[in-house]
C-alpha cells in the first residue's frame, strides 16, 4: 500500500465497507444477546406479576392459573394449616414448578410460590 493510497476516498469506502460487513455477524449476535437478556428479566417479572395478581381472588374466578391451566396440575397436598396445596407445571417450556395456596374455608387463593430458574419460570410479554 502506497502513502496516495491513503489519501483516495475510494480505498476508505472500500474498507468501510469491508469492515462493516466483517463485524455484522457479531454486531447482530451483540444486539440479540442484549435482547434476550433484557427480555428474559422482563418475563420473569410478567411471570412473577401474573401469579401474583392471583392472590386473593375466589377458587370460581375462571381467570386465575389454576382455572385455566387444569390440565397442568401436578399434586395436591393439605399443608399443617389446613390450607391446600395445588402444584401446577408452568413457564415456557414448563419446566418450572408453580404451588399455590388454597384456603378452602374462605375459598380463595392465599399464596403462591415458584420453584425453577428465572429463564425456566418466564411467560413473555
Amino acid at each position: 500500500m502506497t502513502i496516495d493510497l491513503l489519501w483516495d476516498p475510494r480505498f476508505w469506502t472500500k474498507l468501510a465497507h469491508g469492515l462493516t460487513l466483517a463485524l455484522r455477524p457479531a454486531l447482530v449476535l451483540m444486539l440479540c444477546a442484549s435482547l434476550t437478556t433484557c427480555a428474559s428479566g422482563r418475563s420473569h417479572q410478567n411471570f412473577k406479576n401474573t401469579m401474583q395478581s392471583d392472590i386473593g381472588r375466589g377458587l370460581d374466578d375462571p381467570y386465575i392459573y389454576r382455572n385455566r391451566n387444569s390440565n397442568l396440575r401436578v399434586a395436591t397436598r393439605t399443608l399443617s394449616t389446613g390450607n391446600v396445596e395445588e402444584e401446577f407445571k408452568g413457564g415456557l417450556k414448563l419446566n418450572c414448578r408453580v404451588f399455590f395456596e388454597i384456603d378452602q374455608t374462605a375459598g380463595k387463593v392465599v399464596g403462591w410460590r415458584y420453584e425453577g430458574s428465572e429463564e425456566d419460570c418466564a411467560i413473555t410479554p
